[in-house]
């Protein structure tokens, strides 16, 4: 059956897959960048969280872009032939930009003192690019992607790849995507998109790990919209 986001969303629009992933995805990307960015290079102990941050971001990236290969691509060309070539050349392309990250990564962990901040430097700007190819990339796919899913799927089988994206991936990956999605989402969004973990049998571990972190991040008044949202739930 139908969650209730679907049913909020049908309000307006279709099921729309990308919405409240891209969320998450936007303020990863862009809290990442500005800790690199704000990094002392000299600082051993900031230099290594920074970088350990660069490298779990590319992990999760990398991680993101080969499940909607696996799952939305093919649906969408089985029905529209050619409809995803775009989509899939930018990922070859971010695909090379997260490997050349990871060597750019590791050249800033091994640079010796003398070379600490224009390698840092180096870093930087070559995550600010990689950030604004992956934005311009997340517009494709709410206009481009979104039109071909609509024209050729219905939103229940636009929710069944959803699911099949979510139940495959590992639980240490999915982490840092509720961590900086959940928090980002309007008050309703982020109510229903519990409620579904719950609906949808979740374990009881996970939804109480997730919701501790929710009380962790969110602001008072955040918190106590979402409590409230649940116990009518």
């Amino acid at each position: 059956m139908p969650g209730r986001r679907q049913e909020m969303q049908s309000n307006y629009r279709r099921y729309d897959i990308y919405a409240l992933i891209h969320k998450g995805l936007r303020a990863y990307l862009s809290h990442v960048l500005l800790e690199v960015g704000r990094t002392d290079w000299r600082d051993t102990a900031n230099r290594t969280a920074s970088i350990a941050a660069v490298r779990e971001l590319l992990t999760v990236f990398r991680i993101h872009l080969t499940q909607e290969d696996r799952v939305i691509h093919p649906a969408m060309e089985a029905r529209q032939p050619g409809s995803t070539r775009q989509a899939a050349t930018d990922h070859m392309a971010h695909l090379h930009a997260i490997e050349q990250l990871q060597d750019v990564a590791s050249t800033v962990d091994s640079a010796n003192n003398y070379n600490l901040e224009s390698a840092g430097e180096w870093l930087y700007r070559e995550l600010a690019m990689f950030v604004s190819d992956n934005l311009e990339h997340m517009a494709v796919e709410e206009s481009i992607n979104n039109r071909v899913l609509w024209e050729t799927h219905s939103d229940d089988e636009i929710i069944a790849m959803e699911r099949a994206i979510v139940t495959a991936t590992p639980p240490e990956h999915m982490l840092p995507m509720l961590r900086w999605t959940m928090p980002n989402l309007a008050p309703d969004e982020r109510a229903l998109m519990l409620g579904e973990m719950l609906r949808y049998g979740a374990p009881a571990e996970v939804f109480d790990g997730v919701l501790a972190m929710m009380r962790a991040l969110l602001p008072p008044k955040d918190w106590s919209k979402l409590t409230v949202a649940l116990s009518t739930n």
